[in-house]
């Protein structure tokens, strides 16, 4: 196997494919050329994302570190896709 996460036990094919790529991103030079992709492929989940962690906390919900952590970088890429009017 070429690339294994030892913390959650995946493979890399199981990364690129989350991601949206094809397995021969790992032995190419084959990326995509557009450099918001990611800002334009996790903008419905980020946007949701927010709106839950919101919620909950307006509930008075116990928030986790690993959920603000997450809250933080969706609301820092919605940040970005504003200044970039994506």
């Amino acid at each position: 196997m070429l690339i294994h996460c030892f913390a959650c036990g995946v493979s890399g094919l199981d990364v690129v494919q989350e991601l949206g790529l094809r397995p021969r991103v790992l032995f190419s030079d084959e990326l995509p050329h557009d450099p918001d992709w990611m800002l334009k492929k996790t903008k419905d989940e980020d946007q949701m994302y927010c709106l839950i962690y919101e919620s909950a906390r307006a509930r008075g919900d116990v928030i986790r570190a690993k959920e603000f952590s997450r809250y933080k970088l969706a609301r820092k890429r919605n940040e970005i896709r504003e200044q970039k009017n994506l």
